[in-house]
């Protein structure tokens, strides 16, 4: 039935009335063609009921497969109001992933679905909303809100539509809450190794500078020591070279906080109970304290022993406190000091400075806390840094050597810092399973130089160092044979094995090392005593079998006395 036959039709329904047309036919049946009409009406009249029924059907249908796609689809998706961006209907998945129903957010605005911050205002959501009701179709990352009050971020996809002929607004919605946290993980990930690489380049020149450093100061000190030890003693020029003895041993302290920073100090290793190095310390930290700052301990006394060095683990206690100390710029504040123990998970352990592959377990730890000035994300992202320091007097090597030497205990450090509110560093070291102590370096003590006899070879790439060397062992009665490098130092040897009776193996040098020289020398059966010596690291000559261990470590730079202290324990 075509559109005018509708309309003709139903102005003769209505002008003829409710029921059939031969029902409405007064006197005889009347003539034939009235008749003929009728029955047309009355087919008429059928097919528009059946076809009402039929559009009706097919419309009721069609709104049932609307709602169902609606409903089914795994993405939120809702319909605003074009001019106000009020919710008109949301589907199934929008009900369940945020725990509202259809009426609540037909009662409710943007607004109250988007986290409370500057970045999802209202004015941003009107200005999206506006540019979509003007045809301008909006993709953006929003967040909302559930009714348990979690922050969900989302992608948002919003364009003009037309749905059973009214213009409004179509939104979709997904989470991507996996998608941001695989992307933070990520990024923490990247700037965890640009750290890593940073702090181990930083580490790699601090100590190439540092050896170098301590080869020059060899040269200093020991011609230094040997021009005081032939010098009369009331002569004017003692007080002079004093002086530069000073001004060295300071550089050498300097070259050893370098060395901290880099995780490759001079250290022996020890059971140390964490909480008794703290209290030991106690009454020097209330003596270095700001006048003003007020000191609280809380102490562990059950904690197990960590494997490190005392001096060292006191030096990280006192850099922190100082730091923390300074942290109150000169004002009344709190300084505190915690020890306890931890289960830390891998996860924990990889928001911490600087090694993020430690082994989850126990951690004994020592905190310092205090209310002072804090710090913002970008001076947090430096303070590990060498000679980097916002204090106006200061070398900026405090927190980095702080770093290395929990770097070198296998141990890793924690900090909290909000600005305005204060700073909070936990230093965790591994609970020790029960190893034993380190052997300990021979002391550094007068020694009786008539018992030393016999010839040292001296094998040093330095020439400042060799001569420094020879001459503190010479001014000793000691004979002396020189080699340059590790191929010098055998030739030299097996020339004069029977004359040589230690060899003084400095670790670093071009061509052969000094641990390469020294297997040489094993693997040809050489039992000579060996004592090897370096500006740089311990560790470098402790691993590997026992055959191959020097029989002594000498950390440059060193004094004539260290020397033959060593010297006399090697040769008994």
């Amino acid at each position: 039935m075509d559109k005018h036959e509708d309309e003709a039709l139903a102005k003769m329904i209505e002008a003829l009335g409710d029921g059939h047309f031969e029902q409405r036919i007064d006197g005889p049946e009347g003539s034939d063609a009235f008749v003929d009409m009728a029955g047309r009406l009355n087919q008429l009249a059928a097919r528009l009921e059946a076809t009402s029924e039929s559009e009706s059907e097919q419309l009721r249908r069609s709104e049932q497969s609307y709602r169902e796609i609606f409903d089914s689809a795994t993405d939120m998706i809702f319909i605003q109001d074009l001019e106000t961006g009020a919710f008109l209907d949301v589907n199934a998945e929008t009900v369940r992933a945020t725990g509202y129903s259809v009426e609540e957010y037909r009662a409710m605005d943007v607004g109250e679905f988007s986290p409370p911050s500057s970045e999802y205002d209202m004015q941003k959501a009107l200005s999206h909303i506006g540019l979509a009701a003007q045809g301008e179709p909006q993709m953006f990352e929003w967040a909302y809100v559930d009714k348990q009050g979690k922050v969900h971020p989302t992608e948002v996809h919003l364009k003009r539509a037309e749905i059973n002929g009214q213009h409004c607004l179509l939104g979709i919605t997904r989470d991507i809450t996996e998608r941001k946290e695989a992307e933070a993980e990520r990024k923490l990930l990247e700037q965890k190794v640009l750290q890593a690489q940073r702090f181990e380049s930083l580490g790699l020149l601090a100590g190439g500078v540092a050896h170098d450093f301590n080869n020059i100061l060899m040269g200093v000190l020991g011609h230094s020591s040997l021009a005081l030890s032939e010098l009369p003693p009331h002569s004017p020029v003692r007080n002079r070279i004093r002086k530069i003895e000073v001004a060295a041993n300071r550089a050498a302290e300097l070259v050893s906080q370098m060395l901290a920073f880099t995780g490759r100090e001079q250290l022996t290793l020890e059971p140390v109970d964490l909480s008794t190095t703290v209290e030991e310390i106690g009454q020097l930290l209330y003596a270095a304290a700001s006048k003003k700052a007020q000191l609280t301990f809380d102490i562990d006394d059950s904690l197990p022993q960590v494997i490190g060095n005392p001096s060292s683990i006191r030096q990280v206690v006192m850099n922190l406190f100082t730091n923390a100390s300074e942290a109150l710029e000169g004002e009344a504040g709190t300084i505190s000091l915690k020890t306890g123990i931890v289960e830390m998970s891998e996860e924990q352990l990889a928001d911490t400075y600087i090694d993020w592959s430690r082994p989850a377990g126990r951690y004994c730890y020592v905190e310092v806390a205090d209310n002072g000035c804090g710090m913002d994300s970008e001076i947090l992202e430096r303070i590990f840094d060498p000679f980097f320091t916002r204090k106006k007097l200061g070398r900026g090597l405090g927190l980095a050597a702080t770093l290395g030497i929990v770097r070198s205990h296998q141990g890793a450090i924690d900090v909290v810092s909000v600005p305005g509110e204060g700073t909070t560093f936990r230093v965790l070291l591994p609970c020790s399973e029960g190893a034993g102590p380190t052997v300990r370096p021979a002391p550094e003590a007068a020694v009786g130089t008539s018992a030393l006899r016999g010839c040292v070879l001296i094998v040093d790439d330095e020439e400042i160092v060799r001569e420094a060397a020879k001459s503190y062992l010479e001014t000793h009665g000691i004979e002396v044979l020189l080699a340059s490098d590790g191929s010098e130092c055998l030739s030299v040897y097996w020339r004069e094995r029977e004359r040589v009776s230690a060899i003084l193996l400095d670790v670093s040098m071009p061509g052969m090392s000094g641990p390469e020289t020294l297997r040489e020398l094993r693997r040809a059966g050489a039992e000579v005593p060996v004592i090897m010596s370096s500006g740089y690291v311990e560790r470098q000559v402790q691993g590997g079998e026992d055959s191959l261990k020097p029989q002594a470590f000498l950390g440059k730079p060193y004094s004539p006395e260290k020397l033959l202290a060593v010297l006399s324990e090697v040769l008994g």
